[in-house]
């Protein structure tokens, strides 16, 4: 059993995370900003209130994921995606597992995309901060069903079934883009074996497969059986693959995440 601190613990990954930490009966501080200002991980009384839990582990989930300056201040992510999370590192000697996000990979096209700066930005800063106390994970783009809370709706898979169910649209973008894919079950999953680990001193991506946005619309209809796909001129232009790490996967055709029943749940969830 480990004393664990997972920041952002009230979002899409982080309940899904703690419930599998707290099934191996850890010790678990969660803080997430969506339970009030003071457990902001920008605050000093928030790395004061970590260091006198006196983690293990530190996950830090907790961040800001618009990618567009218009819809979150620059200043405001690079604070609360970078900043923040390399002062708790330096202040607090626990192995300290960073998310970050392979969508780092889409800033070779000189795109002004300040969430992937500021992932990039830690990783470059906190370099020489406790190298071996320090994971850094690069995620693909996380799709699937959350049972337990934080469910998010934006992201561009999630986004495509429930359209598919509500409106019976599927929106995918007119060009060739690609993504790199990890379900949350299998995510969470690698992520909680993490307390026990190795340490890395590079970044290790984390994805299951790679897939272009149309090919995914169109396995959406083939697998729900319904659903027809308007293609768009995409605002988000960011287009990018990975290595992948994680092999218990499926395709995105299969039941990985059952649409079927996710389907029927989505017309009263949403």
């Amino acid at each position: 059993m480990a004393r664990i601190v997972v920041t952002g613990s009230e979002g899409y990954i982080g309940t899904y995370l703690v419930r599998k930490l707290a099934a191996s009966e850890h010790e678990i501080l969660g803080l997430d900003v969506k339970n009030g200002e003071d457990e902001d991980i920008c605050r000093p009384e928030t790395i004061s209130r970590i260091q006198e839990f006196q983690p293990e582990v530190i996950y830090n989930l907790a961040g800001v994921s618009k990618e567009n300056s218009t819809e979150a201040p620059k200043a405001r992510t690079f604070e609360v995606n970078c900043w923040a999370p390399f002062r708790i590192h330096s202040a607090v000697k626990a192995r300290f597992i960073q998310a970050s996000s392979a969508s780092i990979l889409s800033l070779r096209a000189g795109l002004d995309l300040p969430y992937s700066e500021s992932k990039l930005k830690f990783e470059k800063v906190s370099r020489g901060v406790r190298p071996r106390s320090r994971i850094v994970a690069r995620f693909g783009t996380v799709f699937g069903e959350n049972r337990y809370g934080g469910m998010r709706w934006d992201l561009p898979f999630n986004k495509m079934v429930k359209d598919c169910v509500d409106r019976g649209e599927i929106t995918a973008p007119r060009q060739k883009l690609w993504r790199p894919w990890v379900h949350i079950d299998c995510l969470t999953t690698w992520l909680a074996g993490l307390v026990h680990s190795g340490t890395w001193d590079f970044p290790i991506p984390v994805c299951s497969f790679n897939m272009s946005l149309d090919v995914v619309a169109a396995n959406i209809q083939k697998v729900l059986g319904q659903g027809s796909i308007v293609e768009h001129d995409s605002a988000d232009l960011r287009n990018y693959r990975m290595p992948t790490l994680l092999q218990d996967h499926k395709s995105l055709s299969t039941e990985i995440w059952d649409l079927s029943a996710f389907a029927k749940e989505g017309q009263v969830i949403g």
